[in-house]
This record gives structure tokens, C-alpha cells and sequence, in this order.
């Protein structure tokens, strides 16, 4: 992670610093593993200033209570349905707590983008 995600990284409470790290998506989309295996590599990919990292670290927030394991046709199958609009529910709560105010965060975009960053699966 470049070290604005992991300033940004280390501001979220330990609980959901952990979280993160225990909540596993699905193989097939992310092998990876965990979320915070997954925000690790997108902070990676891109730039190292406050937005992009932002929107690194807390796109898929929502997972966390989002995610199920359901059997579907014989299987397994982990998902997170719905965590892009969890997601916005968290970073409107972490806007609110004041505890990122000193990054100065463009909040009204990483919101913007974190509610649409599923939307492409429409287009399938």
C-alpha cells in the first residue's frame, strides 16, 4: 500500500483495520483473498496523493457486512451484494466523525465513485 492509503489506512478504527483483513471475497473475482489484500493492490495501482488513495482504502468498506457465503449451483459462492451502497453509508459516518478532517478529503467525489464503481456489471 503507498503511504498515503496507509496513513489514511491507519486512521480507520483497529476494529475495522482487522475486519478488513478477515473479511475474504470471492476467488473467482479477487484472488487476492481479503479486502484489505484487495484496497492494498488498488492503492498500488494508483497515484499516491489523497484522493485516489481514498477511494483505495475505502471503496469496499461495505464489504465487511455485505459479505455471505451462499450455495449456488452446488457451490459455495462468496458475495457481497449491495457493499458499494454500505460503503457510502461508511465513508459518510467516517466524514461525520471528523477523525479525517486533516487530509482535507473531497468527500462529495470519493462518494460519488464509491456508489458507482459496481455499475459497470450493468453493461455485461
Amino acid at each position: 500500500m503507498k503511504p498515503m492509503g496507509l496513513k489514511l489506512f491507519s486512521h480507520l478504527a483497529d476494529r475495522d483495520q482487522q475486519a478488513l483483513k478477515t473479511t475474504f471475497q470471492s476467488p473467482h473475482w479477487h484472488p487476492e483473498g481479503s479486502v484489505y489484500n484487495h484496497i492494498s493492490l488498488v492503492s498500488d495501482l494508483l497515484p499516491d496523493d489523497s484522493l485516489y488513495q481514498a477511494l483505495a482504502v475505502f471503496h469496499d468498506l461495505g464489504k465487511v457486512p455485505t459479505t455471505r457465503a451462499v450455495e449456488k449451483e452446488s457451490e459455495i459462492k462468496i458475495q457481497s451484494i449491495g457493499h458499494e451502497f454500505k460503503s457510502v453509508e461508511i465513508i459518510q459516518r467516517l466524514k461525520d466523525s471528523g477523525r479525517f478532517d486533516p487530509f482535507n478529503l473531497p468527500w462529495d467525489e470519493i462518494i460519488e465513485v464509491t456508489r458507482d464503481h459496481m455499475k459497470m456489471h450493468e453493461y455485461r
